[in-house]
């Protein structure tokens, strides 16, 4: 009996589960792609891309190179995304987001318009998405609120900003979407004249995904690539940037991991 009763108690005390991996996400708040309420397109990715492991993702909202800085230092697992080039990192091998960038601005500049070169000579007078000027390699007043943005050129605080082309197209469909409400999360936004602005590409970008270089990056870039691969393979991955109105950045993903690109043969604007 006695036997029997420590038999009883061995099967039947709950087997304590490992407790989840932390991982570290530092990020700006990027509109509708990390919200500061835990929502948008990295956020969904990376909740699907490590619920095939016992991850849990932590973010935390900073400055773009504060987070890189944070990933470089071990104060943080990954951030992104970038361009290629940063020799402090390692890589996903896939993008995250790939998009043509545009310049959006009156058309009584058009007469002096020669694209990224423009940009470059009043870079003073260019308002950016966070993150953007580092992809393209140019300087400006980068700001959190894509709403912002609209606003300062619209009310001549700026002559140029520059963003992905897919949303000024939005833009003109009149589909604001997630990208142009008010900072409250209202509807509002900034109306214009349609027929006095336009907007030029620039540049393509294509951003990635970094990690630590350490054995515990190694650990966490194997556990996303695992689950980005999933997420690719079964089309839950486009349903995602679908879901959050950035369907054109995922078609050259697709089209490269077809045709098995990698960061080591992929067009990079840091070359």
């Amino acid at each position: 009996m006695k036997y029997l009763l420590i038999l009883l108690l061995l099967f039947s005390t709950p087997v304590l589960a490992q407790p989840p991996l932390i991982v570290r996400h530092h990020t700006p708040a990027w509109s509708a792609i990390t919200n500061a309420d835990g929502s948008g397109l990295y956020h969904q990715i990376f909740m699907e891309v490590f619920a095939y492991s016992n991850v849990q993702v932590k973010a935390v909202y900073l400055p773009l190179l504060r987070a890189l800085s944070d990933v470089e230092q071990g104060k943080a697992d990954m951030a992104g995304g970038i361009g290629l080039g940063d020799k402090r990192f390692l890589y996903a091998s896939h993008p995250i987001y790939q998009s043509r960038v545009s310049a959006f601005f009156n058309k009584k500049l058009l007469e002096d318009w020669q694209g990224l070169v423009t940009i470059k000579q009043y870079e003073d007078q260019t308002v950016l998405s966070v993150g953007m000027g580092k992809l393209i390699n140019i300087k400006g007043f980068e700001v959190n609120s894509r709403y912002q943005a609209l606003n300062m050129l619209l009310r001549k605080r700026a002559l140029y900003y520059v963003d992905a082309t897919e949303l000024f197209e939005g833009l003109y469909q009149g589909d604001y979407g997630k990208h142009f409400n008010g900072e409250q999360g209202s509807q509002h936004h900034v109306s214009f004249d349609p027929t006095q602005y336009t907007y030029r590409s620039i540049s393509d970008v294509s951003a990635y995904i970094v990690f630590q270089k350490s054995e515990r990056g190694q650990k966490i870039k194997a556990l996303y690539e695992s689950g980005f691969k999933t997420l690719l393979e079964s089309g839950r991955l486009l349903q995602i940037y679908k879901q959050w109105g950035f369907e054109r950045a995922i078609v050259k993903i697709l089209l490269d991991a077809d045709a098995g690109a990698t960061p080591a043969n992929t067009l990079s604007l840091y070359r």
